[in-house]
C-alpha cells in the first residue's frame, strides 16, 4: 500500500501528497480539509487541517468557543470564547467582566478596574471604585469626597 498503478512491468506510482492509496490500480484523494504526505497508504494518514475536526472519515468545522488541532475538539477555558474555525487554545479569549491569558485560565476581573474581555483589566483610576466582575467603564464610580462622570 502506499502506491497504484497497475504492474504491468512499469512499476508502481507513489501515492501523491493529499491522497492515499490502499493498493490497485487507483489513488483517492483525502477528504475535504484535510492533507497527507507521500505514500500515504489509508484514510486515516489523512490529517484534518487546524480548525476542523475528525468526524468519521470526513473533517468537519470547528464550532464557536472551541478550538480544533490535529482533528481533535478541544473546549476553550470556562469564561472564555473563540470564533468557530479556531485552531488553536490562543484564540479563546476571556469574555467581557473576567480576565486572563489567551487560552488559560480567566478570573473575575478585579475590583476598581473593569475587564472589557481579554488578557488586560483596566484601571478605574485614582479616586474611583467598581465591584469585582465589572466589565465596562460606567462601572467605575468616584468614592466619597471625589466627584465625576460614570468611568471617570
Amino acid at each position: 500500500a502506499g502506491f497504484f498503478g497497475t504492474y504491468d512491468g512499469g512499476g508502481c506510482g507513489t501515492c501523491e501528497a493529499n491522497h492515499f492509496c490502499e493498493g490497485g490500480a487507483t489513488q483517492t484523494a483525502c477528504p475535504d480539509f484535510s492533507t497527507s504526505s507521500a505514500s500515504s497508504e489509508a484514510i486515516g494518514d489523512c490529517a484534518c487541517i487546524g480548525g476542523y475536526k475528525r468526524v468519521d472519515n470526513a473533517c468537519e468545522p470547528c464550532g464557536e468557543d472551541t478550538w480544533c488541532a490535529a482533528g481533535v475538539e478541544h473546549q476553550c477555558p470556562t469564561d472564555s470564547s473563540s470564533e468557530a474555525l479556531s485552531n488553536e487554545a490562543g484564540d479563546c479569549v476571556c469574555d467581557a467582566a473576567f480576565v486572563g491569558p489567551n487560552g488559560g485560565t480567566c478570573a473575575a476581573c478585579p475590583a476598581n478596574s473593569y475587564c472589557t474581555g481579554g488578557a488586560a483589566a483596566t484601571s478605574c483610576g485614582t479616586h474611583a471604585t467598581s465591584a469585582l466582575g465589572s466589565d465596562q467603564a460606567s462601572d467605575c464610580d468616584c468614592v466619597s469626597g471625589y466627584y465625576g462622570s460614570s468611568g471617570a
